[in-house]
């Protein structure tokens, strides 16, 4: 063993370096205190990354037990305890050396972001009683000085006390650095920040270097106008409760205070803010040498002469005009805008849109406005991309043009914009026309990803309203982007398409881009994308009375899908494209289409990702209906598809109510290792008699396992792919059925779920399904759900794909906690694979189906009966089985590990 340790200290630094990456933070710091040579190695990876977090604490610690049950329940409870920041910085403020390691710095609150459609448009983040002690913010600025190789600073959900410090150290020109700040990312925090002014030779904020700006989900508006619209909250360390989603399906209560009419935030927390922050310092008595040794640089900043706010937008058009000369990507998204329609606020609007559209970019790769999807972050009425802009007089907002904008920036190689703000309905003049077609020749040459949508919640179809204002003149808009924009484009590869686009338009939208190499395609909105699922109207409840009818069905997305037609589309192969086509637009839709096979007849040669979101109408785990089956079908014809994320529907219904929150429960507690939860033991009636019928741990006809108690990932890729079990393929609990689908005026359609009277009664090979803990264990649990997905997504997938090494990784996402409005996202991936079966050998499977065949007066030869099967048996021996060769999940979008990810890997950041 020594002499295997001294070998591995003989590598080159490069590839311990390399191999190290792949440990997690807590590996890592084991092996940084083993050794010197461990602590040399080990430490650049533990603190490349810096997260600023804050922690709910229950005060005072001696006397009673850290439960999360006791929140908001405590005259003791500090909701935003700053001593993990503050720990952190300690050790930044006197090491240089260490803090010269970090790279990329992230603040966050603790507690989950607000959600995008509930607790969002009512927030504000300048909360002042977070993080209020100046002790924390000069210490912020010690580490932030002696910070000098920091690229990427990340704020989202930050304290505005140190989102303000951090933007301001960072942005100071006196700053000491090895390398400037390249790229700037907030979200859900507060835009009040510093006023730009004269330091010295210089100004603040010095954006020199800037190469990608991120804003996100908040607002550019004044805050009083905002809070006073919305009776607004902002997080707080005391006094009164809010309840807020947390993300993962469920709620959570947490302190807030009112925003006041005159925008303020209420101080009237502020005690306790000064009473929890002296007993952080008090248990740190080394920070008050540590400021006392960096007071001369601290009165050098001007750090302890404070820095008065400027108003959101002014702050963000300083963002704007002072990265000009270097910026290459550009993300607004969801900017809320709601309030813009008040008159004391559309100046501000119109004022930043125009100050963006005669911005010049010169190194400009990637424009992303992604303001449409929800109603309170629309653009102004009459403003366009690619058309000059419009005036009318029931415009509540003055109107902006892209359109030499669009000119001035022949680079682009991403674009996002709302599909109906491309062009105006209404004809333009020659010369306005003849520059947007070089405009979009252009783009068909530079541009690779292409992102559209529109808002959720369209307007309605009146007659008597203004063009601008109907949905009429909207429908009008995003066809003539689909006939104009989209067929010239020739080098597209990603294409993501959300909102309540119209499935036509949906469709015209692929056929329209044949002529890409598409790779990767992304379909977003209320409904599944690539067709109804579940039932036609002939099943259509309505328990609550007067909303059943077929038109009513439509109003949520799912519409008739005639299941003979499709039937026969999906059985044959997708019509190839001929050599001479030319795009000619129809958005009628007949019945034998196939969303699917209409994607595999332009793109499936080339796609190697697709992803299709939509709750209602999704695929139902552990119920596949036909019409399920007839829309996945023409998948099997994309053979280079490596990735494919699929929504699905996960019923919790057990005794008339809905049981998401214990299966969200169940999912936590399995996968945290200091979970205090009790085991699950199933009833007796659930024990087999038959050693091997009933062996829970034998594998399923896929090769899946199938013991309910093992909590670790399936991995079946180092071995043999061409041994796998050849039992006949029995599921190993019985299939639902979808009953009928009720229509809720307020949630929407839902597909009821019958269960068979043999699923609820003891079987000597399958659990029991009547009682709770039995059905949680056995349908619920990572491992059934991952086994599930490969049994009902697998047979649509090409056995090309599948047979590749590693297989298709397969997303499959669940949204629970609807029933409530609380609706969260998890993910289980599943990677499905192919392998040849084996046939079963004498003494197992196959003695048992001799006796059997026998018995029936048949032949046995191996166990399979005559001639004739044992053909079919072989045919299917050589076509294969899908195999699960791996899985991860269940996991939320808030999983650090999965958050994590999709900071580093987010395009164009």
């Amino acid at each position: 063993m020594d002499n295997e340790v001294t070998n591995f200290k003989t590598l080159p630094d490069e590839l311990v370096h390399a191999i190290f990456e792949y440990l997690d933070y807590g590996e890592l710091a084991r092996v940084a205190v083993t050794c010197s040579w461990g602590y040399e190695r080990a430490t650049p990876l533990l603190w490349k990354d810096l997260e600023l977090k804050d922690k709910w604490t229950l005060h005072p610690k001696e006397e009673r037990a850290q439960i999360a049950a006791h929140r908001c329940k405590d005259n003791r409870c500090d909701e935003h305890d700053d001593t993990p920041i503050i720990k952190k910085l300690l050790v930044l403020a006197s090491k240089p050396a260490i803090a010269s390691l970090v790279q990329t710095v992230l603040h966050r609150c603790h507690l989950p972001p607000p959600s995008i459609y509930h607790d969002l448009p009512k927030f504000s983040f300048k909360s002042m009683v977070l993080s209020p002690d100046s002790r924390t913010r000069n210490l912020l600025i010690l580490a932030i000085w002696n910070m000098q190789n920091v690229h990427t600073l990340r704020i989202v959900y930050g304290h505005y006390n140190l989102t303000h410090t951090l933007i301001w150290g960072f942005l100071h020109p006196d700053r000491p650095r090895q390398i400037p700040l390249r790229r700037l990312w907030l979200e859900s925090c507060s835009l009040a920040l510093p006023s730009p002014k004269r330091m010295g030779d210089s100004y603040w904020p010095d954006l020199t270097g800037i190469e990608s700006l991120r804003i996100r989900r908040l607002t550019f508006l004044n805050d009083k106008t905002r809070a006073l619209l919305y009776r607004g909250i902002a997080p707080s360390r005391g006094k009164a409760c809010s309840t807020l989603q947390d993300g993962v399906g469920g709620e959570y209560r947490t302190y807030t205070s009112p925003v006041l009419k005159n925008g303020d935030v209420s101080l009237e927390t502020m005690e306790d803010a000064w009473f929890y922050d002296s007993i952080a310092y008090r248990e740190l008595p080394q920070a008050h040498k540590v400021l006392k040794d960096g007071e001369t640089l601290l009165n050098g900043t001007g750090m302890l002469t404070g820095q008065e706010p400027a108003p959101p937008v002014t702050f963000l058009r300083y963002l704007l005009w002072d990265t000009t000369p270097t910026l290459t990507s550009l993300n607004l998204d969801m900017l809320l805008t709601f309030s813009c329609y008040q008159e004391r606020d559309e100046s501000d609007v119109h004022d930043l849109l125009n100050t963006l559209s005669t911005l010049r970019f010169p190194h400009l790769r990637a424009f992303q406005m992604r303001n449409a999807n929800t109603p309170w972050s629309s653009l102004p009425k009459g403003t366009y991309l690619l058309d000059a802009r419009e005036f009318a007089a029931d415009f509540r907002t003055l109107s902006s043009s892209f359109l030499d904008f669009m000119e001035a920036h022949p680079k682009l190689q991403c674009l996002a914009w709302p599909m109906d703000r491309f062009f105006s309905q209404h004809s333009q003049s020659p010369q306005i026309v003849e520059r947007r077609e070089r405009i979009m020749a252009n783009l068909g040459r530079t541009l690779v990803e292409l992102r559209i949508d529109i808002s959720c919640s369209e307007d309605a179809m009146e007659e008597g309203m203004a063009p601008f204002q109907s949905a009429f003149g909207s429908i009008a808009r995003r066809r003539r982007f689909i006939s104009w924009f989209a067929p010239q484009m020739k080098k597209l590869e990603v294409v993501k398409i959300e909102g309540a686009i119209p499935r036509a338009e949906r469709r015209e939208m692929i056929r329209a881009l044949y002529a890409c190499p598409l790779k990767k395609i992304v379909m977003i909105g209320t409904s599944f994308p690539l067709g109804n699922n579940w039932m036609n109207d002939d099943r259509l409840s309505n328990p609550l009375g007067g909303f059943g009818g077929m038109n009513d069905f439509e109003v949520w997305g799912l519409h008739h899908e005639d299941e003979k037609a499709l039937a026969l589309t999906a059985n044959n192969p997708p019509p190839p494209l001929s050599p001479g086509f030319k795009f000619e637009p129809d958005f009628d839709w007949p019945a034998p289409c196939s969303m699917a096979n209409e994607m595999a007849s332009f793109h499936a040669q080339t796609i190697t990702e697709l992803k299709f979101c939509g709750f209602t109408g999704a695929p139902i785990l552990y119920t596949p209906t036909p019409l399920a089956e007839t829309l996945l079908k023409p998948l099997r014809h994309f053979h280079a598809l490596e990735r494919l994320t699929v929504a699905m529907w996960l019923d919790t219904n057990f005794e008339g109510r809905y049981r998401d929150e214990e299966v969200v429960s169940y999912w936590l507690d399995a996968r945290s290792p200091y979970s205090t939860a009790l085991a699950i033991v199933p009833s007796s009636d659930a024990t087999a008699d038959d050693d091997d019928a009933g062996d829970a741990r034998r594998e399923d006809d896929e090769g899946v396992a199938t013991n309910p108690d093992d909590q670790h990932n399936t991995n079946d890729a180092d071995a043999d792919p061409n041994v796998h079990h050849a039992f006949p393929p029995t599921p190993p609990y019985p299939n639902h059925t979808l009953a009928s689908v009720t229509v809720d005026p307020l949630t929407g359609p839902e597909p009821v779920i019958a269960i068979p009277a043999a699923a609820a009664s003891s079987s000597p090979s399958k659990p029991s399904l009547a009682t709770w803990p039995n059905r949680l264990a056995a349908l619920y649990h990572p491992r059934s759900i991952a086994a599930q997905v490969v049994r009902q997504l697998g047979p649509s997938l090409s056995n090309e794909a599948k047979s590749r090494p590693g297989g298709v990784l397969v997303r499959a996402s669940f949204c629970l906690g609807a029933q409530i409005g609380c609706g969260a996202v998890w993910d289980v991936d599943v990677r499905v694979g192919r392998a040849r079966r084996r046939r079963a050998t004498k003494g197992m499977r196959g003695a048992d189906d001799g006796a059997e065949t026998a018995a029936n007066g048949e032949e046995g030869s191996g166990g399979y009966g005559n001639e004739e099967k044992n053909t079919a048996q072989a045919k299917q021996d050589e076509e294969g089985v899908d195999v699960l060769l791996d899985f991860e999940g269940p996991r939320e979008e808030a999983e650090p590990a999965r958050w994590w990810g999709k900071m580093r890997e987010r395009r164009w950041f």
